[in-house]
């Protein structure tokens, strides 16, 4: 499968200050991580769609630390959709692998982080992205799921994730996204080998999104 590097920190851009709330973009931008990893062979997808994670990988940074120990000390194997669905109760955790990946976005100012008052009395934390940062993510997508030509995976998988958070159509009209959803078919049966990693992806994608749903769910039924 070829490699996803940087998807966690375009879909971040990309679906910062959107209308998923807060929780919800974290434990996207934490699914999408765990989507580089799968993607990179680091999770073994094995029998039931159970993950374990590789013994020889050992990521350097805090967060990925945290949540790859995490994922390999668990007493049981837990599916995409298992794991996903635990982000949204381990704030702390999600927040450490959060910050691994923003913190490069925060330096070169392609994400930067703001606070205001709910009901004017409690402060509450956001990421809002550079217009100019988040046009170049956009632009990308637009080049290549609309125009005569191949998708590379990267851009596939970063299309099919703002799909599943309802992001993609801030960006691309009804009728555009049903032609890069055409262009993706015809792709698939012109190079079935390349697709069927795409395939992999995109399975683990509406995993993450059963859980989402499930998620937000469980939030506001908590806030009642």
């Amino acid at each position: 499968m070829a490699p996803l590097s940087g998807l966690a920190q375009s879909f971040a851009v990309a679906a910062a200050a959107s209308r998923l709330n807060r929780s919800t973009w974290e434990v996207y931008v934490t699914g999408a991580v765990m989507l580089e990893w799968l993607a990179d062979g680091f999770l073994i997808r094995g029998e039931k769609g159970k993950l374990t994670m590789s013994e020889t990988f050992a990521p350097t940074s805090e967060g990925a630390r945290q949540l790859a120990e995490t994922m390999r000390n668990a007493r049981r194997a837990k599916t995409f959709k298992g794991w996903v669905s635990l982000l949204y109760s381990r704030t702390k955790l999600r927040r450490a692998v959060l910050a691994d990946y923003v913190s490069d976005l925060l330096e070169e100012k392609a994400l930067r982080y703001e606070t205001k008052k709910v009901l004017g009395l409690f402060p509450v934390g956001f990421y809002v992205p550079d217009p100019a940062a988040k046009d170049r993510i956009v632009q990308r997508l637009r080049a290549e799921l609309l125009e005569p030509g191949n998708v590379d995976e990267p851009t596939a998988a970063l299309a099919m994730l703002l799909d599943s958070a309802n992001v993609l159509k801030r960006y691309f009209s009804d009728y555009e996204r049903n032609q890069w959803r055409d262009k993706m078919k015809r792709l698939q049966q012109e190079n079935n080998e390349v697709w069927k990693r795409v395939e992999e992806i995109r399975k683990a994608i509406r995993e993450m999104e059963a859980a989402a749903s499930s998620g937000a769910v469980a939030a506001t039924a908590a806030t009642m």
